[in-house]
């Protein structure tokens, strides 16, 4: 068995990602600090911004866990971990509504002599492929509230772009890129802060989706698929920065998880990391940051 994990950071100012990398669970999590912007200050929790904090915890309960030659299940485990994550954010920020709860997404498989577990929430992502070339993948589960969400943040940055410059974003140079976004974060706070209180957790809602963040709400989100292990021939498990965007754009999610193979098997989780830069230097001018932070965790049977 082979294991190989990437981080890069990107242009994000902290390291809200995080790397599991134990004998029994491997995976990658990706920390949601709660918004802040020029008009709301940072949720600072032990020193750490919040989504730092979150992960960094979450990071630590997984890589302590022990099963004592127990079969494990992994979505008892993270029930058993939101339970306590929820406790601990009431004693530090109190009560907290969903939309401004910081939290974690991750994608993790749980591995023993026997059994491979796999489990996703919200954006970050796994595909597994089989020693018969068969692929199995979770979902594309945050595909109705990016939608919305990304015609918000595209109209917030068109208007920010005309009242500072009177011209569209791809117009600016890229030396006014800061101020420019920083205008962006002024008008788009507040509607996303909406717009993420009416999907986290929300079960009913048609744009739901998960976010470990200490609400029960997460489990019903958790995507589980177990596999006999001499059957499994790769697990790929990725946050949103390690996935390209020209392959999310598409509808189906069997198209997602074989362009993503496909580029693995030309040059690994580098070459999937490369996709993304290209597509993000293509793109600079009207996304909020140049290079988001990226992680992926490739186990090879």
């Amino acid at each position: 068995m082979r294991r190989i994990f990437l981080h890069d950071q990107g242009t994000a100012q902290e390291q809200e990602d995080g790397v599991i990398n134990t004998i029994g669970i491997i995976g990658v999590l990706d920390g949601v600090s709660k918004p802040y912007g020029p008009t709301e200050p940072p949720l600072i929790i032990d020193s750490m911004p919040s989504g730092v904090w979150v992960t960094r915890t979450i990071e630590l309960a997984l890589s302590g866990m022990t099963f004592n030659g127990t079969k494990p299940e992994l979505l008892r485990i993270l029930a058993e971990i939101n339970t306590s994550l929820g406790n601990s954010l009431r004693a530090k920020c109190g009560s907290l509504p969903s939309g401004l709860r910081p939290g974690v997404t991750f994608g993790i498989a749980c591995v023993d002599d026997s059994f491979v577990q796999v489990a996703q929430v919200a954006d970050s992502f796994v595909f597994i492929r089989k020693k018969n070339g068969g692929l199995v993948y979770s979902p594309y589960a945050m595909r109705a509230f990016e939608e919305k969400d990304q015609k918000l943040a595209s109209q917030a940055m068109k208007e920010a772009a005309f009242r500072l410059f009177g011209h569209e974003p791809a117009s600016i140079p890229e030396k006014r890129r800061t101020e420019l976004r920083k205008e962006f974060w002024k008008i788009y706070l507040a509607p996303w802060i909406k717009l993420r209180s009416k999907a986290i957790n929300c079960i009913d809602s048609p744009m739901g989706y998960g976010l470990m963040n200490g609400e029960t709400g997460m489990l019903s989100f958790v995507w589980t698929h177990a596999f006999n292990r001499r059957n499994v021939e790769l697990v790929l498990c990725l946050t949103d920065g390690m996935i390209p965007k020209s392959l999310l754009k598409k509808r189906n999610d069997e198209e997602i998880a074989k362009g993503i193979m496909s580029a693995y098997e030309r040059g690994g989780l580098k070459e999937i990391l490369n996709r993304v830069r290209r597509e993000e230097a293509k793109a600079a001018s009207s996304n909020y940051i140049d290079q988001g932070e990226a992680t992926g965790y490739a186990l090879e049977f």
